[in-house]
């Protein structure tokens, strides 16, 4: 079973089909009767603590990334890319974008703007 509390799983395709999280083997059938373009898959959506963030995940899983697997490992596979995303986020989070502490340092050349008025 999934480690995190999935709320839901849609197919998706043009319009998304949602299906309560105990009937993945209805929602891969109905995956199964689409047309296999760029944006059909099926989608698990779940939120997750990730560092002092909460994320929404939704990892998405093509058709041919769950044919021949059982449910538990379609889960595992949702579990593995929720677990992506959140290690994403805490590296992103741990990075600093704010200017080292330190003094300004001006070229020696500086001078007061008053200083070239005064005479």
């Amino acid at each position: 079973m999934p480690r995190y509390k999935y709320e839901k799983l849609t197919v998706l395709n043009l319009k998304g089909v949602e299906y309560p999280i105990t009937e993945i083997r209805q929602a891969v059938e109905h995956l199964k009767t689409l047309k296999q373009a760029k944006g059909t898959g099926l989608e698990a959506q779940t939120s997750v603590r990730a560092g002092r963030y909460w994320l929404l995940a939704r990892p998405l899983l093509k058709l041919n990334q769950i044919i021949g697997r059982t449910p538990r490992e379609v889960w595992e596979l949702f579990d593995a890319d929720v677990d992506g995303q959140r290690e994403s986020l805490k590296q992103r989070d741990s990075l600093s974008y704010a200017p080292p502490n330190h003094r300004l340092r001006l070229p020696r050349t500086w001078r007061p703007l008053g200083g070239y008025l005064s005479g």
